[in-house]
């Protein structure tokens, strides 16, 4: 009678791949929040971005018309970012109305994508403002960073 040889088999044991699961998952649930965040922050430097520019417009147009009342936004200013997905509509507010030597631009977050700082004020005389943010931020955090 022929004694048989058992061959090691290669491969990994269900221990080994548990062990590398649990590893992937913790470092996704490190790595997708602060990558979120990341995007997010982005987001409303850029936001931001374009409320300065809105602003710088809309001083132009009173060096020519000597008054803010009567001046619409160009669409090129009405979203943020200015092409693809649309993350935050940027517009002159209402209320306070737009005056003659007064406005207010806003930048609000588009409702599928909530923000923790809420919407942006920016008005002519340089006054940032927030509206709508979470308690956990503030005027400084949201406008710094």
């Amino acid at each position: 009678m022929k004694q048989g040889r058992l061959v090691a088999q290669g491969g990994f044991t269900l221990v080994e791949i548990m062990v590398t699961v649990v590893v992937v998952a913790i470092l996704a649930a490190i790595g997708l929040p602060n990558y979120t965040e990341h995007l997010r922050r982005a987001q409303r430097l850029e936001a931001r971005a374009n409320l300065l520019e809105a602003r710088h417009w809309m001083e132009q147009q009173f060096t020519v018309n000597n008054r803010y009342d009567g001046v619409k936004l160009p669409a090129t200013f009405s979203q943020s970012p200015r092409t693809g997905k649309k993350r935050y509509d940027v517009t002159l507010a209402t209320d306070p109305a737009v005056t003659s030597t007064t406005y207010t631009l806003l930048a609000t977050p588009v409702s599928s994508m909530p923000d923790k700082c809420g919407t942006f004020m920016l008005d002519q005389s340089g006054q940032r403002g927030l509206s709508g943010q979470s308690a956990e931020m503030d005027i400084t955090q949201c406008w710094s960073r």
